[in-house]
């Protein structure tokens, strides 16, 4: 399973719980009145509030950040979604309670109605974000037990064929080489750079190609990884991740040292230590 895949499989389910546990909380709790005397209408009005929450959780938590992910980066201090994403669920999930209630549940709506829908709303993000700084912090800590950090590492050895084909943007021109002969390939203006070893000569390709069509041709290669903006490298050729004073570092095994940034820093502890 990719990297993708993966934070895919697990935003769905986190969304899913959270859209579950707010229809429990409504039905348990009661913190809105509802004009339905029957038990099973009153049921099906509660768990449009779910429905709610899973909608717009899955659009800016997933959706958006998956096609504006150049747009929508987190920052060096954040955990899980950009903070800016986290507000617009906020507001959104907010406003669709208000109407929902009004329009659908016939219900006034009071100051201290709105409150309440602010406070489910914000305590939904407010745990998300909790969650992903505590699943980041598992990693953290797994590194340091030496799982990661100046270890030897672990890669997936998948069975996979022994040359890889990469084309160009408008598939005009393509680059075939040996699976564990590729060690970085990096975004160069309009072009992709390709380093590899040839016998015992590092040499470079150039195709013309985004990094980002070039990651998603190699998303069937478990060993490779975005580790950057400007990166991806062969997981077959990594020494270790480290940590020093230039942040944290891929150590290839010809010596090269290939920064890790903060966006990418759990997808390429999880590749290097899948559970």
């Amino acid at each position: 399973m990719t990297s993708f895949n993966r934070e895919l499989r697990y935003n769905l389910k986190l969304n899913s719980n959270f859209s579950i546990g707010v229809f429990l909380f409504i039905l348990f709790f009661r913190p809105f009145e509802a004009s339905y005397s029957n038990v099973n209408n009153l049921i099906i009005f509660f768990s449009g509030f779910s429905g709610i929450i899973f909608l717009f959780n899955n659009l800016f938590y997933i959706a958006v950040p998956t096609v504006f992910s150049k747009s929508y980066r987190i920052t060096d201090w954040e955990f899980g979604p950009p903070l800016i994403l986290s507000t617009f669920a906020l507001i959104f999930n907010s406003v669709a309670f208000t109407f929902y209630l009004r329009y659908v549940g016939k219900t006034s709506i009071s100051f201290y109605t709105v409150f309440k829908i602010v406070i489910i709303c914000l305590s939904v993000v407010v745990l998300i974000r909790l969650l992903y700084r505590l699943r980041s912090q598992y990693y953290q800590l797994k590194a340091i037990n030496g799982d990661a950090f100046n270890s030897d590492i672990y890669v997936k050895q998948d069975k996979i064929p022994n040359k890889i084909e990469l084309k160009s943007e408008n598939k005009s021109e393509k680059v075939e080489l040996s699976f564990n002969n590729i060690f970085t390939i990096k975004a160069a203006d309009n072009y992709v750079e390709i380093n590899y070893k040839h016998k015992d000569d590092f040499r470079k390709k150039l195709l013309r190609s985004t990094l980002k069509n070039i990651e998603i041709q190699l998303e069937s290669y478990p060993n490779f990884v975005r580790c950057h903006r400007t990166y991806i490298v062969n997981l077959n050729n990594v020494n270790r991740l480290v940590k020093n004073y230039k942040g944290n570092i891929l150590e290839m095994t010809n010596n090269e040292e290939i920064p890790v940034s903060r966006h990418y820093l759990l997808k390429v502890k999880e590749e290097l230590n899948p559970i």
